[in-house]
């Protein structure tokens, strides 16, 4: 089977673009590709994989098929037909049956996206958060909010409220107030990196963006640079 790196190369090479023009195309880096293509990153969120699709102008799926295989693990994939099983809608099916049962109990499946940096922003390669096939998730709780998701927290610079691999649930359903701590994804001169921070308005254009630990720098950017605040709402700590 084709790999998805390997897909994504050829396509884009057929399609005559440069890994910067791809880039440009879907919203991303160039760097951001060249990883994807080197598979050293996983495929992107469906959303993203769709975006690739629309940009090299191929058939439906061509990516998104070989994207959500990918993120099945391994011994599921020797055991299963899985390209048989997700042609005929099946797995997607299954997915589904398993988080209403876990819905009955009172307890809601929520999306683990990726880990996100504490620190100074790094790259955050999911720019939305679908739930695809296979997919890592973690159960709360239910929430109300269907679009909640969780991420996992890298680095000390909001230690010690929060440590290295603990996983916080995000609900960008709830309002953001001053202080509130925050998984904050920026979009700044075409980088589009994610941080958590404790979150502050100064005005109606700068947010400041402050880390517990005070060896990290305060940030502050303009409103328009932020795509996205969301409020984190419960953690599950790593005992």
């Amino acid at each position: 089977m084709v790999s998805f790196a390997r897909a994504l190369r050829s396509c884009r090479q057929k399609a005559g673009l440069k890994q910067s023009e791809l880039a440009e195309k879907v919203g991303v880096t160039g760097p951001y590709i060249s990883l994807l293509e080197s598979g050293k990153r996983p495929p992107p969120a469906d959303e993203v994989t769709l975006r690739l699709e629309r940009a090299l102008e191929v058939p439906p799926k061509t990516l998104l098929r070989l994207a959500h295989i990918a993120r099945t693990p391994e011994d599921i994939r020797r055991v299963t037909d899985l390209e048989r099983l997700y042609a005929e809608g099946r797995l997607a099916e299954q997915q589904q049956a398993e988080r209403a049962e876990v819905r009955g109990r009172g307890f809601r499946q929520i999306p683990l996206i990726n880990k996100v940096s504490a620190g100074y922003p790094s790259d955050f390669t999911d720019l939305d958060y679908p739930v695809g096939v296979a997919d890592e998730y973690v159960v709360v709780p239910d929430l109300a909010d269907p679009n909640a998701f969780a991420i996992t927290v890298c680095g000390d610079s909001m230690s010690p409220r929060f440590q290295e691999g603990d996983i916080l649930i995000i609900s960008p359903a709830h309002p953001v107030g001053d202080g509130d701590f925050c998984f904050v994804r920026i979009d700044f001169h075409g980088e589009v990196t994610s941080t958590l921070k404790q979150v502050f308005f100064e005005d109606d254009e700068t947010v400041r963006l402050v880390s517990l630990n005070r060896r990290y720098d305060v940030v502050r950017y303009p409103r328009e640079a932020l795509s996205g605040i969301y409020r984190a709402v419960r953690r599950l700590e790593v005992l």
